[in-house]
């Protein structure tokens, strides 16, 4: 299943779940707001830093703050094909400005542009305890791969 199709059925699922006749009746104000961010493909530039900047910047300002975010993959720009201290220099730009400028909790699906490695013709880079998705699921702080999440 297609990352895009997982995402639209999994909220159309949940949405379903949340506007059942019955939590109308218990409270006709609850709402689950989400912020949906994905492909911000930062890397160390001064464009991309700034335009990872105004995103959250304006999630984090908006009048009716979202109950969270979340981060659809390919938060930087690729590991796949590049060496150790490429990906850090993109993860080091990621989680300074995500520091800086978010406030919200956010929770973090892993897109092929976050998975370092796959495409580096060093087959011995296999064996690194950071290959594949283990890389962008440390730097994410996620319990693993994938989760989910209960309302």
């Amino acid at each position: 299943m297609k990352r895009r199709d997982f995402v639209r059925n999994s909220s159309l699922l949940a949405g379903a779940g949340l506007l059942s006749p019955s939590s109308f009746a218990e409270n006709k104000k609850a709402s689950l707001r989400i912020a949906f961010l994905t492909d911000v493909h930062v890397k160390p530039t001064e464009v991309a830093e700034a335009g990872m900047r105004k995103a959250y910047r304006h999630v984090n300002a908006l009048k009716s703050k979202p109950d969270f975010i979340l981060n659809g993959g390919d938060a930087i720009m690729d590991a796949l094909a590049v060496d150790k201290a490429k990906t850090q220099e993109q993860w080091d730009v990621w989680n300074r400005v995500l520091a800086a400028e978010n406030r919200l909790p956010i929770y973090h699906i892993i897109g092929n542009h976050d998975v370092w490695g796959w495409q580096v013709k060093d087959e011995t880079i296999k064996n690194d305890p950071l290959y594949d998705k283990a890389w962008a699921v440390k730097q994410h702080n996620m319990p693993g791969r994938y989760g989910s999440l209960s309302f």
